[in-house]
C-alpha cells in the first residue's frame, strides 16, 4: 500500500482535502512491519500519532527477570497509545507487532495543526484516541481477577467481542496467540496456560486452530468469566463444574474437591440440601478421608 492510498482510506483523512492530503504525504510516514518487530520501545519519546493500518500489535511491559505482561491488544484500524502523544510525554510500554503490519505514523505537530485548521476533525479525534477508555477498564477486571481461569475466559470473551465472527461450530478469533503470549496477558505461567487450554479443548469449550481459536460453547465461558455471586447464575456455573468432573478420574484430588464444591452450591446456593448431601457422600466415597466434605455431611 502506498501512504498516498493509505491516508485516502484512513477514516480519519477521508474527508480532508485534496491539498491537505498532499501536506500530509510529505509529513506522514508508512512502515512495514514482521512479527516481534518493535513499533516503538519503552520510555520511548511520544513523538508521533500512529494508525494501525492492518495486522495487530500488542502493548509490553519487561520485568527485569525478562517476564512479558501484555497490557493490551491493538487491531487494524486503530490509533494506538494517542494519549502519550497529546501528553508530549514518553511511552510507558513497548508495542510490538503480532504479525504482518502497516502502521501510518504522523508527526503530533502536523496533527495538531491539522486539528487548528479543521475544527471539525477535534470530535473524531477524540473518538480515535480514547476508544480504549472502556477496554481498558475490561482488561483491569481480566487481570486483577484471582482465578486464572477466570481471566482467560474474560479474555477470550472480550476478543470474541471485538473481532469474533460466527464459523461452523461456533464463532471464530481470528487471531493466533501462543501460549506464552496467552500467559502474557492473563498474568500467569506458560505452563498454566497450556493446562488451562488443554482443559477447554477437553470440555469442548474452547479449540485452539493454527490461525487463531474456535469457541464452540460461549455459554460455558460467560459463566466462567462471570462473578458468580453477584450475577447469581448457580446452574451455569454447575453445568461447567459437571463438564470439569467429567473429564477426570473419580478418585482424583481435584475430582473430589470437585464433588465438594458441587455440593456446597446445592446447599448455599439453590437450597437443595438432599442433592447436596449426594454430592458431598459422592466426594467421601472417593476419599473416605476428605475432611471438607465429612464436615458437610455432618452439618447437613
Amino acid at each position: 500500500m502506498k501512504l498516498t492510498q493509505a491516508l485516502a482510506e484512513e477514516p480519519f483523512f477521508k474527508e480532508v482535502s485534496a491539498a491537505e492530503h498532499e501536506r500530509l504525504t510529505r509529513r506522514a510516514e508508512l512502515r512495514a512491519l514482521h512479527r516481534t518487530h518493535l513499533i516503538w520501545s519503552e520510555d520511548d519519546p511520544a513523538k508521533v500519532f500512529t494508525f494501525l493500518l492492518s495486522g495487530n500489535a500488542k502493548l509490553v511491559r519487561r520485568s527485569a527477570d525478562g517476564r512479558e505482561t501484555i497490557l493490551d491488544l491493538c487491531f487494524s484500524g486503530r490509533m494506538i497509545c494517542a494519549g502519550a502523544v497529546c501528553a508530549d510525554s514518553r511511552h510507558c510500554c513497548h508495542a510490538v507487532a503480532m504479525n504482518e503490519c502497516q502502521v501510518l505514523e504522523l508527526p503530533r505537530r502536523d496533527l495538531l495543526q491539522l486539528l487548528q485548521r479543521h475544527p471539525a476533525l477535534t470530535v473524531p479525534f477524540l473518538c480515535a484516541a480514547t476508544c480504549r477508555a472502556a477496554g481498558l477498564c475490561q482488561r483491569i477486571d481480566e487481570i486483577a481477577s484471582g482465578q486464572i481461569d477466570r481471566r482467560l475466559a474474560l479474555l477470550l470473551l472480550r476478543l470474541l467481542g471485538e473481532i469474533g465472527t460466527p464459523a461452523d461450530g461456533g464463532e471464530r478469533i481470528p487471531l493466533a496467540l501462543s501460549r506464552q503470549e496467552l500467559a502474557g496477558l492473563c498474568g500467569t505461567t506458560v505452563e498454566t496456560a497450556i493446562r488451562l487450554m488443554r482443559k477447554f479443548q477437553r470440555q469442548g469449550t474452547v479449540i485452539t486452530e493454527p490461525d487463531g481459536f474456535l469457541v464452540v460453547d460461549r455459554p460455558a465461558l460467560v459463566a466462567l468469566g462471570r462473578h458468580y455471586h453477584q450475577a447469581g447464575c448457580w446452574e451455569d456455573l454447575l453445568e461447567v463444574h459437571r463438564r470439569e468432573l467429567s473429564t477426570l478420574e473419580p478418585d482424583e484430588p481435584a475430582a473430589v474437591a470437585l464433588q465438594h464444591k458441587i455440593g456446597e452450591l446445592y446447599e448455599r446456593q439453590l437450597d437443595r440440601p438432599d442433592d447436596a448431601v449426594d454430592w458431598y457422600r459422592q466426594a467421601v466415597d472417593a476419599d473416605p478421608r476428605y475432611g471438607p466434605a465429612l464436615g458437610s455431611l455432618e452439618r447437613c
